[in-house]
């Protein structure tokens, strides 16, 4: 195999324009993965809001059953439909980086629960009204017929009326 002798000097053929494209082609390479990382923070954000709405609509499907067995009559809060939520971690959004989950009956209090009843005890009837609400993402609130909509409410007698969209 050939050796290159010692005193040998390389040169670097390559113009200055090219130096000057790999450059630009580092900083758009760069650009790009930046963008990338937003775009991946940004659909877990969303991932997160549709496992918190997942998890409101349970707690309404709960809601509706105990309302069925106490005279059309929502729950006053989380503890009267225990028997019916399947654990406590249901009760912590997915997206809530201040509370820890829940892990028994017992330790829970409403400043440890991710969402927020806001007519406790009214009837079941009252389907224009929101009952749930997520602390978190103040925006989505859920009603008592299951359905889970983000933002676009207004206060009307001190209940949610009319929501906007509905989540995807």
């Amino acid at each position: 195999m050939a050796q290159w002798p010692a005193d040998a000097e390389f040169i670097c053929w390559a113009p200055q324009r090219a130096m000057h494209h790999r450059h630009f082609e580092f900083l758009l390479l760069l650009g790009a993965l930046v963008a990338l990382t937003g775009c991946r923070t940004l659909s877990a954000r969303q991932a997160e809001r549709i496992a918190c709405a997942t998890n409101m609509s349970a707690i309404l499907i709960a809601a509706r059953q105990w309302s069925l067995d106490e005279g059309d009559w929502l729950p006053q809060g989380f503890i009267s439909m225990s028997n019916l939520l399947t654990s406590p971690l249901i009760l912590h959004c997915p997206g809530d980086r201040s509370r820890h989950p829940i892990s028994d009956w017992a330790s829970l209090t409403p400043g440890r629960c991710s969402y927020q009843i806001l007519n406790p005890g009214g009837p079941i009837e009252w389907t224009n009204s929101a009952y749930l609400r997520c602390k978190v993402h103040g925006d989505l609130l859920g009603y008592p017929d299951g359905r889970v909509f983000e933002g676009g409410a207004r206060l009307e007698g001190g209940r949610c009326i009319a929501p906007l969209k509905k989540t995807k």
